[in-house]
């Protein structure tokens, strides 16, 4: 019988392999578990964003960050997800969370960047873009 972890690994390279369906019933299985694991949720509302869905992978992202605040890369896909949303103020908070907890995320400050450039604020944003390039 697989394990929690067999499962999770299996949808991850079904994800790192571009077969998004096999992903995500890979990582909904670990959840009809373990409705709380915070990769699981994670990485479903990571497949929801890659397949054009926003809408569906705001909540699982935000459940994933309820479930463990401390994931940068949550609060980046976040930002990602509102973002698309065209919730640009949203997604320069969840960016700025990733930062704060991941300092040196080149991919969180540049995701900033994009969401300050939609607000208008280009200093701001190329701020953030030289930071990431820095990085």
């Amino acid at each position: 019988m697989a394990t929690i972890k067999d499962v999770l690994a299996a949808a991850l390279a079904h994800h790192q392999a571009g077969r998004l369906a096999q992903a995500a019933a890979g990582y909904q299985a670990v959840l009809d578990t373990l409705p709380d694991h915070p990769d699981a949720l994670h990485l479903l509302g990571v497949v929801y964003l890659q397949a054009g869905h926003p809408a569906e992978a705001e909540p699982r992202i935000r459940a994933a960050i309820r479930a463990d605040g401390t994931a940068a890369d949550y609060h980046d896909n976040l930002g990602s997800a509102l973002r698309a949303l065209n919730r640009a103020e949203e997604a320069a908070e969840a960016h700025r969370a990733a930062v704060r907890l991941r300092p040196a995320f080149a991919q969180a400050h540049y995701n900033l960047g994009n969401a300050l450039d939609a607000l208008g604020r280009l200093e701001e944003a190329a701020d953030a873009y030289r930071q990431a390039a820095a990085l």
